[in-house]
């Protein structure tokens, strides 16, 4: 059951974006328009995670499976990555380098490696077969790409063919594994074999700035080959404030202080069990959970239940890591009300990626009586959440998405016409969060209004 607001929406919206909170806007003139954008918005990715790593170096950032890695661990590793890239390879900003892979430790690492010398990330999406999959890492001029053990086995046959004739300069195995590849190295070998790395200070040399080019992350496909959603520093790390705006309102609203980003006493987790290709994976909860402290764990895949346990993996990640966030699309979050796990007192449970059945929100709320329920409205060219609701407000209203994000507007649109209140139309968004276009496509770019 629902309870009344303490606060209005106008009174919620004021406090959160007051000045000096971390969701305090202004007006920006940004590529010749003006948006309404976050005023303490990280410049670049990489200020992003220099500040992450500041903060928390000594927490856990990554656990998966038996490895468990710090904030300080990661970022050492990043850096010679990094070093390898710049020093043997030439990437130099701006050129891509694209990542294929299934959820993994080093996935993170190369992300971090990339943006720690302005290099812009390429999260192809690992599922596909091997002509869409040649396709996004092609026509998208990867010079490196980095590609876990299955992926390796699928790229094998065309490596000599991106190298001869899409200009790729090598291939890197992400898993530690005996086997080799054609025309492919183990990323761990490559690293070690990278006789001199540089510090931290020797990788800033190359200023980036919030409109340099960040990351391309690709559409689904459904109606043709995926399109390459490029987007810059700010468009990607807006995100990173969006999808902390309807817990905070949701708090808000229940007449509570203002949350604060740094979460105190012991060290919460977060489940990755979407891709991290996908833009739910990498720049909400990963991202989410680098801002916040949190320790990231990765899932290899969604396993609903185990038959030698008798319960949810997901269920027993929760309990041992001490998980405060977790969902996914509305199946994954159906799978933990019928889990071991009802009545743990989880944190948050996030919806998004499809609709939500009407009855979910109830039933996830009955199962979870402490958790903040949160559905998340976006897409790959919105770098995820665009709309959201929480809370109190979306046990009443389960069927909304909610209210626009703090900088972003929203409008439906038909015939050419903003529609009134309960109008059924195109939705059309606008924000500093929406991408800067279809890659190498300035044909299906031009389309967008």
């Amino acid at each position: 059951m629902s309870r009344a607001p303490q606060r209005s929406l106008a009174e919620t919206e004021a406090i959160l974006c007051a000045p000096q909170n971390i969701h305090e806007t202004e007006t920006a003139l940004v590529d010749g328009r003006l948006y309404r954008v976050y005023k303490n918005l990280w410049p670049s990715c990489r200020d992003f995670w220099l500040s992450a790593v500041s903060q928390y170096a000594d927490r856990i950032y990554i656990v998966y499976e038996d490895q468990r890695l710090t904030y300080r661990q990661v970022h050492e590793r990043a850096i010679k990555v990094a070093t390898l890239f710049r020093k043997v390879y030439r990437i130099r900003k701006g050129d891509r380098v694209g990542i294929c892979s299934r959820n993994y430790p080093d996935y993170l690492v190369a992300f971090w490696a990339c943006h720690l010398i302005g290099a812009v990330t390429v999260l192809a999406n690992a599922w596909l077969p091997l002509g869409p999959l040649r396709h996004c890492l092609s026509y998208t001029g990867c010079k490196l790409i980095l590609v876990d053990p299955e992926r390796a086995s699928v790229l094998e046959p065309i490596t000599s063919q991106l190298m001869e004739e899409d200009g790729v300069v090598a291939f890197f195995v992400l898993d530690q594994c005996n086997r080799s590849w054609r025309n492919m190295q183990s990323l761990d070998k490559a690293v070690d074999a990278c006789v001199e790395y540089d510090d931290a200070k020797d990788l800033l040399t190359e200023p980036i700035d919030p409109e340099d080019n960040a990351t391309i992350i690709f559409t689904s496909g459904t109606t043709g080959l995926p399109k390459g959603v490029l987007s810059t520093q700010r468009q990607f790390l807006t995100n990173v404030l969006n999808v902390l705006a309807g817990g905070f309102r949701a708090a808000l609203r229940r007449g509570d202080p203002l949350p604060s980003v740094q979460r105190p006493g012991l060290q919460a987790g977060a489940l990755v069990a979407v891709p991290l290709f996908h833009v739910t994976g990498s720049t909400s909860y990963s991202m989410m959970a680098t801002l916040t402290g949190m320790k990231i764990i990765l899932a290899r895949k969604w396993i609903p239940e185990e038959a030698d346990r008798g319960s949810c993996q997901a269920a027993r990640l929760i309990r041992e890591e001490n998980v405060g966030v977790a969902g996914g699309v509305p199946s994954m979050v159906a799978d933990l009300t019928e889990s071991s796990l009802v009545g743990h007192p989880l944190e948050g449970l996030l919806f998004g990626g499809s609709p939500t059945p009407d009855s979910l929100v109830g039933r996830a709320q009955k199962a979870f009586p402490k958790a903040t329920m949160t559905q998340g409205y976006g897409l790959t060219e919105t770098n995820s959440i665009a709309v959201s609701i929480s809370g109190d407000d979306y046990i009443s209203r389960p069927t909304s998405t909610g209210l626009a994000c703090p900088v972003n507007e929203i409008k439906i649109v038909a015939g050419g016409k903003c529609l009134p209140p309960n109008g059924v139309g195109e939705v059309w968004l606008r924000g500093p969060n929406v991408m800067k276009g279809y890659w190498n496509d300035p044909g299906a770019s031009q389309l967008l209004p």
